[in-house]
């Protein structure tokens, strides 16, 4: 099934011999949910499969719940964590879901596939305990104003680098007396969160900016911190030199 070689462009599937199959036009529907990092994951998770059913000669939209089985085993047999068989196989079983919501199949067949367990320590989450927290924030403190406010945010808002270094002063607002950040988080989503204003006798986070100009432009939460590439990038190297990698 050389078809099944596809170009994925702009959430487009072009066959190199034939016209686009209705798999291509599922395939493509699919994706278009998606955007950034996370399609560029899905994409690949997907094109992997659709060469293992290509492989085979099975038609993806034809699989049934025992070739979505065998497709587990052959990534177990491919050494793959079962972390990232998850990921794969749940970007497997979203697009049978949605190919059901958008007709082009009659029922699901990957509703009663057995995943794969991941235990909490199989997933390699960096997790600090709270004492560990205080040290990095002290740390973060001698290191100067930027690398603690950077990791006050960080730990106490749950921030994202990419969030927190995407933050102005502008995103601060006040409601019932209570100070706001807004932010957009994962997925464009935006989101309100509660600012603490007092990060172990460190100053609020906007303190040392709100003397912008009426007509100046809005400066950031962590001065000298922009952008979420090189932004992130930045921060991470303020962690470093605080102790905190």
């Amino acid at each position: 099934m050389a078809r099944l070689e596809v170009l994925m462009s702009d959430f487009v599937l072009v066959s190199r011999s034939t016209g686009p199959s209705v798999t291509d036009y599922a395939v493509a529907s699919f994706l278009a949910r998606y955007r950034g990092s996370t399609l560029r994951a899905y994409k690949q998770y997907l094109l992997t499969f659709l060469r293992w059913c290509g492989a085979r000669q099975l038609e993806p939209l034809q699989a049934k719940r025992p070739h979505l089985e065998l497709y587990l085993r052959w990534m177990e047999q491919e050494e793959l964590a079962p972390a990232t068989i998850g990921r794969r196989f749940g970007t497997v079983a979203g697009f049978f879901r949605y190919a059901v919501l958008d007709g082009h199949l009659a029922d699901n067949p990957a509703l009663a596939v057995t995943r794969p367990r991941v235990s909490w320590e199989a997933q390699r989450r960096t997790v600090l305990h709270p004492l560990e927290y205080a040290a990095l924030l002290t740390a973060a403190r001698h290191e100067g104003p930027q690398a603690h406010a950077l990791v006050a945010i960080l730990g106490m808002l749950g921030l994202r680098i990419s969030e927190a270094c995407r933050t102005s002063i502008t995103d601060l607002s006040y409601h019932s007396g209570y100070e706001l950040l807004q932010i957009t988080g994962k997925g464009n989503k935006p989101a309100s969160i509660l600012e603490l204003t007092r990060f172990g006798g460190h100053p609020d986070l906007g303190s040392h900016s709100r003397g912008r100009g009426p007509n100046g432009p809005a400066k950031q939460v962590l001065p000298g911190v922009s952008g979420a590439g090189g932004g992130a990038r930045q921060s991470y190297r303020e962690e470093r030199r605080g102790g905190c990698s």
